[in-house]
């Protein structure tokens, strides 16, 4: 289950995604997921199974906030 701020941070964060031409998948360690379809002119989020992505990421929940607030390098996350 999601909680609010990691919500927040996500879509706080898809502006700065809108030249990324792709989808991500974060995958988290509870077995749940968010997608992001950054390949039109609208980054959105989309149901984590709906879409092939093409980049998939496993990361933990605390450090998915952190990633996307910019308090985590994406190489340690």
């Amino acid at each position: 289950m999601s909680d609010g701020s990691e919500m927040e941070a996500l879509q706080a964060a898809l502006p700065k995604l809108s030249r990324m031409n792709s989808i991500l998948r974060f995958d988290l360690n509870d077995g749940t997921g968010h997608a992001i379809d950054a390949r039109g002119v609208e980054v959105i989020l989309v149901e984590a199974g709906s879409l092939e992505p093409d980049c998939p990421i496993k990361v933990c929940r605390n450090n998915l906030v952190k990633l996307v607030n910019g308090a985590m390098e994406p190489i340690l996350a």
